[in-house]
């Protein structure tokens, strides 16, 4: 009983931190908007569950099993963005040091930061639910209200997946190369890895057997394999494997058409299948008190400067290519901010700049595009984190005391990010320029937009996580081809859209920079 009451005591602590803060009710009502669009109007044509382009009548049991897949695809990936950082807030302040003075025992520490995640996701499912029987009432195609039904999808199917979530979000705090840029990157990956590249095995081997004893960790298969069975009498057309979740997306086509439907007023949950779904939850349980062992570590390297703000390596070439720079003021500056954030940069960055730089000039143009991509991705941390420096290092006061310094700093920060941009593509826009090819003016604009919109968020957000978030989403999109990244398959809309957000992001800039410069000043003093 000791035990509990220490780990409700930190959860408790963990919550109302976080409720406290504009930023976890903002993500609520973001919540709130997303669940009400996972319900479009029948004339709308759209689908937010779609099985084979058909989806059941908005009954409790299709909310919430709208709700459970929209929630184990959508809130497993952005969900971890939301709660992680709590682990090595308590290092940071020293909240640790406190603890260990207590009878508190470190898995117990850990398990109470993986309820306290899990009870945020809560809080999150919580208004989601609220929002989607006020959605199934409003729509009017079945308006019989049965909270189990309801309730259940989320229980059997998001819980487990977020459980997950819980554990990725207490490993990246421990490991000090994952607990900023790098650790936010590669999650998106683990992300497809885990929950999207298990499903397809899952299903896979699901189809063969036809049984879902053990399904994958959102639960897509344990969810097909109950329209197989409740869709083959009803509705023999549909093909119940065709499963896809969007909010509206994946649908446009549809628009003007009319989707098919079906009833579904009750979810069958076989009982063989409730053993696969625990032990995703106990495994994200008893994979975060594991990791007990590693706590004192993982403590330990906070004291200890970071890598990336050690002295950095020598880079005596640097020093002469930055030289003609080295005029005035603001080139002193600028200078100043490349050797700053290329000096701390460790030789497997470098290593990757290279390869990246070899693939943009020696390989077919679809391949050095990509490569492109890959290039901006390995400087998004100077863009995002440049202007909140001084926030970071609690270092305003000193920096900000000259006569216009805000502007100056802002400005010098601004060039050295758009510098570091082009560098990053510099192959790709030397090739281009060589081979008379029209591809010059969309590297350029998307570079200036990547540097730009990176500082913009910064400043507007006072956080890193949103700008790297987009450009991972981004950058996933742009190496299959698509999206504002994509430069050599950019259109002329792409391009003029480009074009609308850099512009925007300058001015977003211009408004915000100034004011972040004042907030950390007095913070500082």
């Amino acid at each position: 009983m000791d035990a509990l009451r220490r780990i409700f005591a930190i959860l408790l602590a963990d919550l109302r931190e976080r409720t406290r803060t504009a930023r976890f009710w903002i993500v609520l009502g973001l919540v709130g908007v997303a669940t009400w669009l996972c319900f479009p109007a029948f004339e709308s044509g759209q689908l937010a569950v779609s099985v084979d382009g058909a989806r059941g009548r908005y009954s409790s049991a299709w909310t919430g099993l709208t709700l459970g897949m929209f929630y184990s695809t959508l809130l497993t990936w952005l969900g971890f963005y939301l709660v992680r950082g709590t682990v090595l807030r308590d290092f940071d302040t020293r909240v640790w040091q406190l603890l260990v003075a207590t009878p508190m025992t470190r898995s117990g520490y850990l398990v109470a930061k993986w309820a306290s995640h899990m009870a945020v996701f809560s809080c999150v499912i919580a208004v989601g639910l609220v929002v989607g029987a006020l959605a199934q009432w409003v729509r009017a195609e079945d308006r019989a209200f049965d909270l189990v039904e309801l309730v259940k999808p989320v229980l059997v199917i998001t819980l487990p997946a977020l459980s997950l979530t819980a554990f990725f979000a207490i490993l990246f705090d421990l490991v000090p190369m994952l607990r900023r840029t790098g650790g936010n990157v590669l999650y998106f990956f683990a992300y497809l890895t885990v929950f999207a590249g298990l499903t397809t095995s899952f299903d896979q081997g699901a189809n063969a057997a036809n049984l879902q004893l053990m399904s994958d960790p959102a639960g897509f298969t344990l969810v097909s394999h109950s329209f197989a069975q409740a869709l083959a009498g009803q509705s023999p057309a549909i093909d119940f494997t065709n499963v896809s979740v969007s909010i509206g997306a994946g649908e446009l086509g549809r628009i003007g058409e009319a989707p098919r439907l079906f009833e579904w007023t009750t979810w069958q949950v076989e009982a063989g299948t409730l053993p696969g779904r625990l032990f995703w939850l106990l495994l994200g349980l008893a994979g975060s008190a594991a990791l007990a062992p590693f706590v004192d570590r993982a403590a330990a390297r906070v004291s200890s400067a970071p890598a990336g703000d050690r002295a950095g390596r020598r880079l005596r070439w640097l020093d002469r290519i930055l030289a003609p720079l080295e005029h005035g003021a603001l080139g002193t500056l600028v200078a100043a901010e490349l050797r700053l954030a290329l000096r701390r940069r460790s030789l497997l960055w470098w290593a990757a700049m290279l390869v990246a730089a070899i693939v943009q000039v020696a390989t077919p143009l679809p391949n050095a595009a990509m490569a492109a991509v890959v290039a901006w991705m390995l400087g998004i941390d100077v863009h995002a984190r440049a202007l909140l420096r001084e926030s970071e290092t609690r270092t305003g006061g000193l920096v900000f005391t000259a006569p216009d310094a805000a502007r100056r700093v802002s400005l010098a920060r601004l060039c050295s990010a758009l510098l570091l941009s082009l560098f990053a593509v510099a192959p790709l826009l030397l090739r281009s320029l060589a081979t008379a090819g029209d591809l010059a003016g969309p590297v350029l604009l998307v570079a200036a937009a990547v540097a730009v919109l990176g500082l913009a968020a910064g400043a507007l957000f006072r956080n890193p996580r949103p700008y790297e978030l987009a450009m991972v989403v981004l950058a996933y999109v742009g190496v299959q081809g698509s999206g504002p990244l994509a430069v050599a398959a950019q259109s002329p809309a792409m391009t003029t859209a480009v074009g609308i957000a850099l512009a925007a992001g300058l001015l977003l800039l211009v408004a915000t920079a100034p004011r972040l410069a004042a907030a950390s000043e007095r913070t500082t003093s």
